[in-house]
């Protein structure tokens, strides 16, 4: 049977700005965003399209598309590595588009978990480098 979250598809997004916001963190709505700021290899923050820049206090949480990724990435592609600027940049270019209706991008720390039994669909990234033998 097809489950569906208690409260719809918005009960979601609901929660996740209610955790981050309980947390101290900021939620911005129908804010454009030209591109993701970066100093030494690091994402630190957004710079909105109307040229303010949003500062993160400990990491930016990016849920575009892998499409838009190196848009967003390409104006700061000098202060990438070049691991990144690969993965980031150039492999992501001939990655085949879906027709998947909801992409859910969650980061949390799996130390502990046993997923040898689980066959999920995921991309392991530790500060931008793609982490494939990992886990």
């Amino acid at each position: 049977s097809l489950d569906y979250p208690r409260g719809g598809m918005g009960s979601i997004s609901d929660a996740m700005v209610e955790v981050i916001r309980s947390s101290g963190g900021m939620v911005h709505l129908s804010t454009p965003v030209k591109n993701i700021a970066v100093e030494k290899s690091r994402a630190v923050g957004v710079c909105l399209k109307d040229g303010t820049l949003v500062r993160a206090k400990k990491g930016v949480i990016c849920n575009a598309d892998v499409w838009s990724l190196s848009t967003l990435l390409r104006s700061e592609e000098a202060k990438l590595s070049e691991t990144q600027k690969e993965f980031f940049l150039f492999k992501t270019s001939n990655v085949t588009k879906t027709k998947s209706f909801l992409h859910l991008h969650l980061g949390f720390d799996a130390s502990g978990l046993d997923l040898s039994g689980k066959q999920p669909h995921y991309t392991i990234m530790d500060q931008g480098i793609y982490l494939p033998s990992r886990y």
